[in-house]
């Protein structure tokens, strides 16, 4: 009958003051139905093997054990007489091969080999027994008294500070001299959060010097570097000094100021008139407020007829400044025609703005009384002079419109039956 031979574990190490040691080794031994050889004397014979599994054979033993009832059998390898102090643990891998007779002799014929895939530590750890510490020395060493390098033993660090300078050993200070007595190189790095400078030799901050360009430079060049005129403003600069350096309003109305910016700041509401703002010319301005009127650069069109004669107009009877928007709705609501002078100005857009308007009777003489202004700027800006004669929106009787020419400022009523030469419109906006 054929038996096998079943290995379990290593389980301890027997360590000793020196070599000799041991270790345990335990095993099952069942027949070849895989039954249980119980109670069994049998022999076995250990061996280690170096390097693989047929290496050299660095250690052997023979025992004759008893298995108990549950087929176990346990071993202790090594002894006085044949310990493992010729084995050089590092130079593995080892294999423990055991070889078993079940009838307690040596006619073994069960033959298993098995890696140790760890090496015993407490015999490998003998190997350091004998060595001999040297640096530091920690056979001498005072543990009361802490680690202390000496100067010789820093290879790395070259001089090292002996004593504290600074009374305080949680930092060691340094200031801006000696740190650039090592090198004056930044590194490409931003020194940041440094404050505006008080003495003659501080150093400026980028927003230091930027507030000083914008006080001290040209405001022309400054603009043209792309400055704002507010930038200019907030810098320091007056809004009659930038006139001075021959700004103009056209431009400080474009960059965002205001009309009542400019009247805040010294300028007269006359100097505005003929300054190009919000899509037409400023011909009026009210200097209590800011608001004014502003007329297009060029006339909407013109004609003999107004479109509505013989219709009764209603609620256009406004004369004064900042009547005529109401005027202007209400002649297109009297007037069932499309294409009448009220829509030719309430259906225009200049710059976006579309709250044009036909202007009322005090509006047009207003314009009237500024055209050489008016005329100035149009004609730079591309637009048109002015013509002899032009509708207002303010009613002269319930059919009849008030007029004003243009070469003198005579404002009459007009009639259709008159026969009158062309009528011209120029309309009008409020900002």
């Amino acid at each position: 009958m054929k038996y096998l031979l079943l290995l379990l574990l290593f389980v301890s190490i027997i360590g000793q003051a020196q070599s000799p040691d041991k270790f345990s080794y335990q095993a099952v031994i069942r027949d070849s139905y895989a039954e249980l050889v119980s109670n069994q004397s049998v022999g076995i014979r250990i061996s280690i093997l170096q390097g693989t599994t047929d290496g050299a054979e660095v250690f052997e033993q023979t025992q004759v054990t008893t298995t108990n009832t549950n087929g176990l059998i346990s071993l202790e390898i090594g002894s006085d007489e044949n310990d493992f102090s010729g084995i050089d643990w590092t130079a593995g891998p080892f294999f423990i091969k055991t070889e078993t007779d079940i009838y307690g002799g040596t006619d073994y014929t069960i033959t298993s080999i098995t890696q140790l895939l760890s090496v015993p530590f407490a015999l490998h750890a003998q190997s350091v027994e004998s060595y001999d510490e040297t640096d530091p020395d920690f056979n001498t060493w005072d543990k009361s008294t802490g680690i202390q390098i000496t100067e010789e033993q820093i290879v790395d660090l070259q001089d090292y500070i002996t004593t504290e300078e600074d009374g305080d050993a949680s930092n060691e200070i340094q200031n801006l001299d000696e740190v650039l007595s090592e090198s004056n190189d930044g590194g490409a790095q931003q020194i940041k959060n440094i404050a505006d400078p008080t003495d003659d030799q501080d150093v400026a901050t980028k927003a230091y010097v930027d507030v000083l360009i914008l006080q001290l430079g040209d405001p022309s060049k400054l603009l043209n570097a792309g400055y704002t005129i507010q930038e200019l403003l907030n810098a320091g600069h007056t809004v009659l000094e930038l006139i001075d350096e021959g700004i103009s309003y056209s431009d400080m109305l474009a960059d965002g100021l205001t009309v009542s910016d400019l009247l805040d700041n010294g300028v007269s509401s006359s100097d505005l008139i003929g300054t190009y703002y919000q899509g037409g010319i400023i011909f009026y301005v009210n200097s209590n407020d800011g608001t004014g009127l502003v007329c297009a650069i060029s006339d909407q069109g013109n004609t003999k007829i107004k479109k509505c004669d013989g219709d009764v107009i209603t609620g256009a009877d406004g004369t004064a400044i900042g009547t005529g928007y109401d005027n202007t709705l209400a002649l297109e609501a009297s007037c069932a025609e499309e294409n009448t002078i009220a829509k030719w100005c309430t259906e225009l857009e200049i710059d976006g703005y579309t709250d044009w308007y036909l202007p009322a009777k005090d509006e047009l003489n207003r314009m009237y009384n500024n055209k050489e202004e008016i005329e100035e700027t149009a004609l730079s800006l591309g637009g048109t002079a002015f013509q002899d004669l032009y509708f207002t929106s303010t009613v002269f009787s319930s059919i009849h419109l008030w007029v004003q020419y243009f070469t003198d400022g005579f404002q009459s009523d007009y009639s259709e039956s008159r026969g009158y030469e062309n009528h011209y419109v120029r309309a009008i906006r409020a900002f």
